[in-house]
């Protein structure tokens, strides 16, 4: 059994780093309304990170550290289907032309690990390290297609989505049916619930017993992805190696 005490701090650190993922620089003060950690916890726990080179002080306020980019390559390194995948987005780019992702789940959100830049980049919002809901994006929406029922109806049970277009998914049987259709037809189509005037389809990457472990999907201008949808779906099954939903 973990020591509460040990385990308490560890947890006020998790949230005080997710804090910095969000707010890629902050003041003492701001982390400390972030989290709702008491400011005297924020300071010592700040102290103890940047002694552990976790994070970077400066008079402007707290900043993640360079070492978590080699963590981030440890990490994906760990993981042979990943850099498999970055092949194939590679692939994908070359013969689409369309800006490739490669996306995992963190949470309730789905977060680019790795990209390859193709046509439209200008107007797209997700960039590696960037992350999108459940409910709005390729990726994100792929992932919502995973969740049990039960996890489904937690899910939106507890989420108030913010649209980001006039065309974000946000009332509950909407999402729902959308989670059914991904699941039916193997990839997730999303048009204009991001970014005006961008599309985007993608496409789980699953092991043999269909677990996921990420999310492979490509963008650019919603017209041209909305035109060629069967074809590009059927250029993510090939490049994964994926059978046609039946």
């Amino acid at each position: 059994m973990p020591d509460p005490v040990v385990l308490n701090v560890l947890r006020n650190a998790d949230e005080l780093l997710e804090a910095l993922r969000l707010r890629p620089e902050a003041t003492l003060s701001q982390l400390a309304a972030d989290t709702g950690i008491p400011r005297s916890t924020v300071y010592r726990l700040v102290d103890a990170l940047a002694a552990m080179r976790m994070v970077t002080v400066t008079p402007a306020g707290v900043s993640l550290s360079r070492r978590w980019l080699g963590l981030a390559d440890a990490a994906r390194a760990a993981k042979r289907e990943w850099s498999q995948a970055r092949e194939a987005l590679r692939a994908l780019v070359r013969d689409t032309g369309f800006t490739a992702y490669l996306s995992v789940r963190v949470g309730d959100e789905a977060m680019c690990i790795h990209w390859e830049q193709g046509q439209g980049i200008n107007v797209l919002v997700l960039r590696p390290g960037r992350t999108l809901p459940f409910y709005a994006g390729a990726a994100g929406r792929c992932f919502l297609s995973t969740l049990e029922e039960e996890q489904l109806t937690d899910y939106l049970g507890r989420t108030q989505p913010v649209p980001f277009t006039d065309h974000t998914l946000v009332d509950a049987d909407a999402l729902r049916r959308d989670a059914e259709r991904t699941r039916q037809r193997g990839y997730a189509l999303s048009i204009e619930d991001v970014t005006v005037g961008a599309g985007a389809i993608g496409m789980l990457i699953q092991d043999d017993t269909r677990t996921s472990l990420g999310c492979v999907s490509l963008a650019g201008v919603a017209s041209h992805i909305s035109v060629q949808q069967e074809g590009l779906a059927a250029q993510l099954r090939e490049a994964l190696g994926c059978r046609r939903p039946p």
